[in-house]
């Protein structure tokens, strides 16, 4: 099969992809994984404590949710997310409710071109991304350059498709055959990682963040007319809502997300904000008098497939640091938390001096949205155990909104995840594994 097919799910009496049932038949029939997904799960999943699992053929939302309810209980993996391939037209029927039952969706482009019209499947590409971003979930697209399977470059075709790929809206791109079996699979890395940053750089975010402050707008306005009462979901989404039109306003270089579960994370990214998203994960302790674990890892490592965020796990702070704090916090409204996340920020290359970051957070029931300015780099000794300890800011909160336009930079591409290490790391890594294959 295609290297697209991962873990795959299978019903009672085969592939679901091949029947002729209705959506609400499928979705009452029995749906597990087969004994061989089952044993992979076993073997290589659960030991290693697998992040996602991908699975396809599966026709409904309320199959997926068997498979999510499967993977918990009985796999054990109660953290894993699950990826879920829209690869046949059951799928599409049942396309808004199969999204909101994923963590992740992957447009599998060549199992669903075995069903769909090619004159048809421009449209199927624009609707399923279209949908992914006015639910809020991420989506990933599949089979972007066979060509470099053979060829050490792509057709322009196919450069022009990953390339609009990037402009409608995918949080990502998957690469299969052409590094699974290809001739030149760290070529094909770079040269997609080349397109895609050309194309976000030209990419419409005013378009997409007014589009979801429409749907986001509609939404709180049905929720009023209805309840009296705001559920937290609600106000996480008025939250995430308020952080992105502020950054938007202000022009902000960052937005800094405190986040136990990655649930704000994923609201914030949802609007594809022009600044990077730094998600800094609050780890919880959990245990008794002789067992302690520390939680929180798998929730960040989850938000890798959100577009333009850049998820860290919240450093251990000493509270006996507080003469440090009050060297470099100069006015009252920033916390210790946010000198530790601009020092995060600034390691990574994501803010300057003088530039503005957006602080978003939703801690015991208080929601918060303020603007903090990072005024350049200072030593803090104990104050943080982050990568880079010897940077952090000298944070000054705002407390004041600044009007639009105030801050005005030429805009080629707010996004800065070029300088944080990703793609070049990500490049090495994979030269490195096709260099050991020669050995």
């Amino acid at each position: 099969g295609r290297p697209e097919r991962m873990d795959g799910a299978r019903g009672a009496s085969g592939d679901a992809r091949h029947r002729k049932d209705s959506p609400e038949s499928l979705s009452s029939r029995p749906f597990a994984f087969n004994a061989s997904d089952a044993a992979v799960l076993e073997r290589f999943a659960k030991p290693g404590g697998c992040d996602f699992v991908s699975v396809r053929g599966v026709p409904s939302a309320a199959a997926l949710t068997s498979l999510r309810k499967a993977l918990r209980e009985t796999h054990g993996l109660p953290l894993a997310n699950v990826v879920a391939q829209v690869d046949n037209v059951h799928a599409l029927r049942d396309l808004p409710r199969f999204i909101e039952a994923a963590d992740v969706v992957l447009l599998a482009r060549g199992e669903l071109g075995a069903e769909i019209a090619p004159e048809k499947m421009f449209a199927v590409q624009k609707h399923v991304l279209r949908t992914c971003e006015k639910i809020g979930k991420p989506c990933i697209v599949t089979r972007l350059m066979d060509s470099m399977c053979f060829a050490p470059r792509p057709t322009r075709a196919e450069a022009t498709d990953v390339a609009n790929i990037v402009l409608d809206g995918a949080d990502g791109l998957l690469l299969g055959l052409e590094t699974l079996e290809g001739s030149f699979p760290l070529k094909c890395l770079e040269t997609a990682l080349a397109i895609a940053r050309e194309a976000d750089a030209v990419y419409d975010y005013e378009s997409r963040y007014k589009r979801q402050m429409q749907f986001i707008n509609s939404k709180l306005a049905l929720h009023a007319a209805t309840s009296r009462r705001l559920s937290l979901e609600t106000r996480k989404e008025a939250l995430s809502a308020a952080a992105v039109q502020t950054a938007f306003q202000i022009d902000a270089t960052l937005i800094v997300v405190f986040s136990h579960t990655g649930e704000t994370t994923r609201l914030v990214a949802k609007y594809h904000p022009a600044c990077p998203v730094l998600s800094l994960s609050i780890p919880t302790v959990r245990g008794g008098t002789v067992k302690w674990t520390v939680e929180g890892d798998a929730e960040a490592r989850h938000q890798l497939v959100y577009r333009g965020v850049v998820p860290a796990l919240s450093a251990p702070i000493d509270l006996n640091a507080a003469e440090e704090t009050c060297s470099v916090v100069h006015q009252p409204g920033a916390s210790r938390t946010d000198v530790e996340a601009l020092t995060k920020a600034a390691s990574l290359g994501l803010i300057a001096p003088g530039e503005l970051a957006v602080f978003c957070q939703l801690i015991a029931g208080l929601s918060t949205v303020k603007v903090v300015q990072f005024g350049g780099a200072s030593t803090l000794g104990r104050l943080t155990s982050s990568p880079a300890p010897e940077l952090a800011g000298d944070a000054i909160a705002d407390e004041q909104v600044h009007p639009a336009g105030e801050f005005k930079r030429t805009h080629v591409s707010n996004h800065r995840l070029g300088h944080v290490g990703t793609e070049p790391n990500l490049v090495e890594a994979a030269a490195r594994v096709a260099e050991a294959s020669k050995l």
